[in-house]
């Protein structure tokens, strides 16, 4: 292919704007609508361009006039130099900008999440850093679905934050429990990330491993439900102050919890460190749920009875009262 780079101080000397050679140009080898011609209601471009032979050699190129503002006429060598190099066979785009594909096809058995650490750590960071600022570098087809799909599953997270917030909010019939509640969930989310490091080596973090997020979220909760709701009950039909009722409430409803929380773990065991076909695709969401699950109800008997004290004393400090102790308590008659 013939290249034409403008001399644009060169230009500018004469008179003459990057626009005005390019037009030139343009006009010579492709030519340029100047004009309609009508005849019997058909209507017929007008195309301007230069002879044939402008295109046969270099030197021709070179040779077309360029006419100045002042009327001087100059041959396009004065303010371009014309190359002669190689150029594609074809130019791709991508949303209108000239793009280079290259096609990576993935191994069987190997996460795709893996792959594109691996893309992005050793080949698009260094080339990054080297390209031109005209130049970028993008990850495209299943990758780009795999980071949509994140941002979607993220969007999700929230949405069951705050759906869990709302239905614990109308069971209770109070903004501060619930709040209680789902205290936990940082402390599962904590085993869960623990567990995916401290078995890196057979799951990962990947769009099914976000699932198991979700389903912790509506999982880990039920432990201190049962804990507020009995202490609740303690406070509200025996008119128990809130420390022995957190004493008894903890006592009563420690083997339902564990027993619950044994059976769902010893559930999902199988598939956190499961061999086989395929288990590699779901083995970090039983990885998630399973050590959300165990962490948290080792801290669930110690974090949600102090939060439970910690707010009433707030409440005291606040309203020179007990929250419960006015309505909480029945009256005896």
């Amino acid at each position: 292919e013939l290249q034409v780079e403008i001399d644009a101080a060169r230009a500018a000397e004469l008179g003459l704007t990057v626009a005005d050679v390019a037009a030139v140009v343009e006009t010579a080898v492709g030519g340029i609508d100047v004009s309609l011609y009508r005849e019997r209601g058909d209507e017929f471009d007008i195309v301007l361009k230069s002879d044939e032979s402008v295109l046969q050699n270099p030197d021709s190129l070179r040779e077309i006039e360029i006419t100045t503002a002042s009327g001087r006429t100059l041959p396009l060598s004065s303010v371009a130099s014309v190359i002669e190099t190689g150029g594609p066979t074809s130019i791709e785009h991508i949303e209108r900008e000239r793009s280079v594909t290259l096609t990576i096809n993935i191994e069987e058995g190997v996460a795709l999440q893996t792959v594109i650490d691996e893309i992005e750590e050793r080949i698009a960071t260094p080339l990054r850093e080297s390209l031109p600022p005209a130049y970028r570098i993008e990850l495209s087809g299943s990758a780009d679905d795999l980071w949509r799909t994140l941002v979607a599953l993220s969007g999700t997270l929230i949405l069951a934050l705050i759906i869990t917030y709302l239905l614990l909010t109308a069971l209770f019939e109070s903004f501060i429990y619930p709040i209680v509640i789902m205290i936990t969930l940082p402390v599962a989310a904590t085993g869960s990330l623990l567990g995916l490091a401290l078995l890196r080596n057979l799951a990962e973090f990947n769009v099914i491993t976000m699932f198991g997020f979700v389903i912790l979220i509506g999982i880990v909760v039920n432990n201190a439900i049962l804990i507020v709701a009995q202490t609740l009950n303690h406070m509200r039909l025996e008119g128990q102050s809130p420390r022995p009722a957190l004493e008894h409430a903890c006592m009563n409803r420690l083997r339902p919890i564990f027993m619950s929380t044994l059976s769902s773990i010893l559930g999902m065991l199988p598939l956190a460190i499961g061999t086989g076909n395929g288990s590699e695709l779901y083995r970090g969401l039983g990885i998630v749920v399973v050590g959300g699950l165990a962490l948290s109800t080792l801290f669930t008997l110690i974090l949600v009875p102090s939060v439970f004290i910690l707010f009433l004393r707030l409440g005291e400090t606040l309203h020179g009262q007990r929250p419960e102790e006015e309505e909480l308590v029945p009256h005896h008659p």
